[in-house]
């Protein structure tokens, strides 16, 4: 799905792309919060939204944007870096999930479930402006390619 949005509505911006996914987790996760007591049917539907938003840009961070990040940033020829920069970013979320064991339990016997989801939520629209950086650098890339390919259009 990133994949298609990204070429579709982001002009081939792959990172760009994860950011309405990541902000969609983020808002799944407070309406989880808030309405996953309607019932079973709701609360299901709520987490495959979480789902499917999370694993969108998960695949792409993971994967091909770091080679792009390589290659954006002048480094297309270092065969070393994209796999330490992929496997940075894939540590960083195995970190994240091992922290995250033991924040979990000291905070839903502090204030609940919902608290919970109300601060995965806060964590996932954070980590959505911890890509702004490389969004810029993306599009800043991005346009320089454009205006090459029209320059020998011309």
């Amino acid at each position: 799905a990133a994949g298609v949005v990204a070429d579709r509505v982001f002009g081939g911006a792959m990172i760009a792309a994860c950011a309405p996914f990541a902000l969609a987790t983020s808002a799944l996760l407070v309406a989880f919060a808030a309405f996953s007591d309607r019932g079973p049917g709701v609360a299901a539907a709520l987490m495959l939204g979480v789902g499917f938003c999370v694993a969108a840009p998960d695949g792409v961070l993971g994967g091909a944007a770091s080679k792009n990040l390589c290659d954006y940033n002048g480094h297309a020829d270092d065969a070393a870096l994209p796999p330490a920069v992929s496997g940075l970013v894939n540590g960083c979320g195995s970190v994240g999930a091992i922290a995250q064991g033991l924040g979990t339990a000291a905070l839903v016997d502090a204030c609940g479930w919902p608290a919970l989801f109300v601060t995965l939520a806060a964590v996932m629209a954070a980590a959505t402006g911890v890509l702004a950086p490389a969004i810029r650098v993306e599009r800043e890339y991005l346009d320089a390619a454009s205006a090459r390919r029209q320059h020998l259009r011309q």
